[in-house]
C-alpha cells in the first residue's frame, strides 16, 4: 500500500506547527525589544534609540497578530520589510553599533520563525547585507576609534549569535515538522488500511448476505417442493388425495365429479407384473393430463382410481367424460405387451342446483360417483354411469 501523503500534507503541517512555535517564541522577542525601548527612553541621549527599538517592537506585535490570524506570509513580509528599512533608520539613532545590530538580529529571528524553510538562505543573505550596511553607515564622529572597533566586534558577534540562534530554532522547528508529517503519514496510512479493511469487510458482508439470500431462496424452493411433494403422487405426478382433503371446501360448488377405475387391474398386475401395471397407470395419467384442462382438476384418488372434479364453469361434462374414457380405450400398449388392451369404467355424479355450494357437498358427490362406478362395473365395464338427484340411468 502506498503510504505517501498528498502533496499539500506537509505544507498544512508546517503552517499549523509554525503558528504554534511562533506563538511561544515571538512574544518573548517582542517583550525583549519593548524592554530595551523603555530602557533607552529613560537613558539620557538614547531617546532616538528608543524610537528605533520601539519600531521593531511594534513590527513584531503586528507580525505576531497577523500570524495568529493565519496570515503567515503577511507577517513575514512585514518583518523582512522592517529589516530592509533598518539602514534607512540608522541616522535617527546613536552610533552604538552593537545595539543596532542586536535589534537587527532579534528581528531576523522573528522573520526566520515566520518565513518558509526554502527561503532561509535568502533571509540570511539579506540580514548579513543589512548588518554590513548598518555598520558602514554608522557615523564615526559619534564614537571614538577604539570604542567603535569594540562595538563593531560586539555588534557583529551579536548579529552572528542571533543568526545562529535563528538557524538552531529553524532546524529544531524543521525536525518537529518532519516528525509531525511522519506521524500524519502514518495516520493516513492507517486510515487507508482501515478504509480498505472496511471495504473488504463490506464486500464480505455483501457476499455473505448474497449467500444468505440464496440459501433462503433455496430453502423456500425446497419447502415449496416438499409441500408440493406431499400433494403429488410420486408415480404419476398427479395431485393426490391429500390435495383433495386440503382443498375440499373450495370444490363444494362443483358441477360434477367423475371417478375412473381401470378395469380388471388386479388381474392385470397378477398376469403381467406390478412393474407393467405401474407403466399402465403412468400412461393413463399422461393421457388424462393432456385431455383434462383447467378449471377442471385431475387427481389420483388411490390405487387404479382417478378423480376429475368439474367446476360450474365447465360445460358438456358428460361429453368430456366420454372423451376421456374413449381416449384410454384407444391407447396402444404394444411397447409393454403386444395386443394388450386397457379400459376404464366411469362413475359420474352431477350436482343438482338446490344442493350446490352446500358444505360437504363434494364428499357426498364422490360417494355417489363411487356408487355409479360400481354400477358401471356391474353392467359390463368400459362404460360411464351417471347419477344425479334423479334415479340413476345407464349409458
Amino acid at each position: 500500500m502506498n503510504s505517501s501523503p498528498a502533496p499539500s500534507t506537509l505544507d498544512v503541517v508546517q503552517t499549523e506547527r509554525a503558528a504554534n512555535s511562533i506563538a511561544l517564541v515571538t512574544p518573548v522577542l517582542i517583550l525583549l525589544n519593548a524592554a530595551l525601548a523603555i530602557a533607552f527612553a529613560f537613558t539620557p541621549g538614547a531617546q532616538r534609540s528608543a524610537v528605533f527599538v520601539g519600531c521593531f517592537a511594534c513590527a513584531g506585535i503586528v507580525g505576531y497578530t497577523a500570524n495568529r490570524l493565519g496570515h503567515n506570509r503577511i507577517a513575514a513580509v512585514l518583518l523582512v520589510s522592517v529589516l530592509v528599512l533598518a539602514p534607512a533608520l540608522e541616522p535617527l539613532v546613536t552610533g552604538d553599533i552593537s545595539t543596532n545590530l542586536a535589534f537587527v538580529g532579534i528581528t531576523a529571528v522573528l522573520a526566520l520563525m515566520l518565513i518558509e524553510w526554502r527561503y532561509r538562505w535568502w533571509l540570511f543573505t539579506a540580514v548579513t547585507a543589512i548588518g554590513v550596511v548598518t555598520l558602514a553607515r554608522t557615523d564615526p564622529a559619534l564614537t571614538a576609534p577604539v570604542g567603535r572597533t569594540a562595538m563593531a566586534v560586539s555588534g557583529v558577534g551579536l548579529l552572528i549569535f542571533s543568526l545562529v540562534t535563528g538557524m538552531w530554532l529553524l532546524r529544531s522547528y524543521r525536525t518537529m515538522i518532519e516528525h509531525a508529517a511522519s506521524a500524519q503519514r502514518l495516520a493516513e496510512a492507517k486510515a487507508r488500511d482501515v478504509s480498505e479493511l472496511n471495504e473488504v469487510l463490506a464486500a464480505a458482508v455483501s457476499a455473505r448476505e448474497a449467500e444468505l439470500a440464496e440459501a433462503i431462496e433455496a430453502q423456500r424452493i425446497l419447502a415449496e417442493q416438499l409441500a408440493e411433494s406431499t400433494v403429488r403422487d410420486p408415480l404419476t405426478g398427479l395431485l393426490n388425495r391429500r390435495y383433495l382433503d386440503q382443498h375440499r371446501d373450495q370444490w363444494d360448488g362443483a358441477a360434477a365429479v367423475a371417478l375412473l377405475d381401470v378395469d380388471h387391474f388386479k388381474r392385470f398386475n397378477d398376469t403381467y407384473s406390478y412393474e407393467v401395471g405401474d407403466q399402465d397407470l403412468i400412461g393413463i395419467a399422461r393421457t388424462l393430463r393432456r385431455r383434462v384442462s383447467a378449471p377442471a382438476v385431475l387427481i389420483r384418488h388411490g390405487g387404479e382410481e382417478f378423480l376429475v372434479v368439474f367446476p360450474r364453469e365447465c360445460e358438456n361434462v358428460l361429453d368430456s367424460v366420454e372423451d376421456l374414457r374413449g381416449s384410454i380405450a384407444a391407447m396402444t400398449w404394444d411397447h409393454l405387451k403386444p395386443g394388450l388392451e386397457v379400459t376404464v369404467s366411469v362413475g359420474l355424479c352431477l350436482a343438482d342446483d338446490e344442493s350446490a355450494n352446500s358444505p360437504g357437498r363434494l364428499t357426498s358427490m364422490i360417494r355417489c360417483a363411487d356408487q355409479a362406478l360400481a354400477e358401471a362395473k356391474g353392467q359390463g365395464r368400459n362404460r360411464t354411469f351417471v347419477v344425479s338427484c334423479r334415479p340413476p340411468s345407464a349409458i
